[in-house]
C-alpha cells in the first residue's frame, strides 16, 4: 500500500514540475499568455493524435485486448457524458455564467492522456496495453470535447455535428493508430528506416506532457492567486473530479469482470486532474480561457495530494 502511494506521489510531483518553465519564463516576460494557444494548437493537432498511434504501436492485436478497449471506450463515453450530464443539470440556474458551464465541463474532463498516459507506465509498469487504453479514453473525450464541450461553453449549436466528431485530429489519429493494430504491423518493422520513425513517432508524442505542463505554467504566472485559491466554484470542481467521481467508479469497476490492471487503470484515470484539453478548447473557441486555466491550475496543484489517496484503494481491487 506504502508502494503504490510514493510510486503516485514521486510521479505526480515530477510531472507538476513541468509547469516549472513555463512559469519562469512567463515571469521573465519570454513567454505571453498568449503563447498558450500556440501551444494548445500544438497539443491539440500534433501530440494528441500522435500519442494515439504511440499508444497502439506498443501492443499486439488479441481478441482481449481489443474487447477491453472497446468497453473502455464505451465505459469513457458513458461516464464522463453522465457526470458532464449531472453538472449542467446542478448549474442549471447559473447557465448564463460561463465560469459555470466551464466548471461543467473541467468537472467531467481528465487528464487522462497528458498526465494519464506516464502515471499509468509509471504505477502499472507491467501493464503493456495501459497507452493504448488511456488514449481510447482520451478519443471518447475529445468526441464530447470538439461537440458538446464546445457547445456547453460557447452554447452556439455549431458544435453538435457529426463531421466534429470524425474529422477532428484526435478520431484521426485513433482511425490511423487502430488501421495498423488491427494489420498488426509495427513501425520499427520498416527495413532500415523503421527504429528512427517509430522514435520520431515516440518523442512527438511525448512531448505531450511536458507541452501541457509549460502551458499551465505559463498561465499560473498570470493568474490571480486570490482568484485561484479563494473561489470555492474551483473547490467543487476538484472535489467532484478528484474524489466523488474516482469513488463511484471504484464501485463501478468492482463489477466490471475486466483483469485488474485494467480496473486499476480507470481508477487513476478518473482520479487525474481537470484536463488541460479544456483550456486548449477555450483557447482556441475564445471564450472562458482565464477560468479554464484556473480549474485545471487548481486541479492540478491539488492532485499530489488527492491521486496518492484514492490510489491506496487498489489493495481493495
Amino acid at each position: 500500500m506504502l508502494d503504490n502511494f510514493l510510486v503516485v506521489l514521486i510521479n505526480t510531483g515530477i510531472m507538476l514540475l513541468y509547469a516549472v518553465p513555463g512559469f519562469i519564463l512567463s515571469k521573465t516576460k519570454l513567454l505571453k499568455s498568449e503563447h498558450a494557444k500556440i501551444l494548445s494548437t500544438i497539443l491539440l493537432y500534433i501530440c494528441s493524435p500522435l500519442l494515439n498511434i504511440y499508444a497502439f504501436q506498443k501492443v499486439t492485436v488479441t481478441t482481449e485486448l481489443s474487447v477491453n478497449l472497446l468497453i473502455t471506450f464505451g465505459f469513457g463515453l458513458v461516464t464522463m457524458l453522465a457526470l458532464m450530464m449531472l453538472m449542467a443539470l446542478l448549474f442549471r440556474k447559473k447557465n448564463n455564467d460561463i465560469r459555470y458551464r466551464v466548471a461543467t465541463v473541467c468537472a467531467a474532463f481528465g487528464n487522462e492522456a497528458f498526465l494519464g498516459v506516464p502515471l499509468v507506465e509509471a504505477i502499472l509498469p507491467g501493464f503493456a496495453a495501459g497507452a493504448a487504453m488511456c488514449t481510447i479514453y482520451l478519443t471518447a473525450m475529445n468526441i464530447l470535447g470538439w461537440t458538446l464541450a464546445c457547445y456547453l461553453i460557447t452554447k452556439d449549436k455549431k458544435y453538435i455535428s457529426i463531421k466534429r466528431i470524425l474529422l477532428n485530429p484526435a478520431t484521426i489519429g485513433l482511425v490511423i493508430a487502430v488501421i495498423f493494430y488491427f494489420l498488426d504491423w509495427h513501425f520499427v518493422s520498416i527495413p532500415k528506416v523503421g527504429i528512427a520513425f517509430d522514435n520520431f513517432i515516440t518523442i512527438l508524442s511525448r512531448m505531450s506532457t511536458p507541452l501541457c505542463m509549460i502551458a499551465l505554467g505559463t498561465r499560473l504566472a498570470s493568474t490571480n492567486m486570490k482568484s485561484l485559491f479563494l473561489d470555492p466554484l474551483r473547490y467543487v470542481v476538484v472535489s467532484i473530479k478528484q474524489f466523488a467521481f474516482p469513488l463511484v467508479i471504484f464501485a463501478v469497476v468492482l463489477l466490471i469482470p475486466i483483469d485488474v490492471e485494467f480496473k486499476k487503470a480507470f481508477v487513476i484515470l478518473s482520479a487525474v486532474p481537470s484536463a488541460q484539453i479544456t483550456q486548449s478548447f477555450c483557447e482556441l473557441i475564445g471564450e472562458g480561457q482565464e477560468d479554464s486555466a484556473s480549474n485545471c491550475l487548481l486541479s492540478t496543484l491539488s492532485c499530489i495530494l488527492t491521486l496518492p489517496l484514492i490510489c491506496l484503494l487498489f489493495e481493495l481491487l
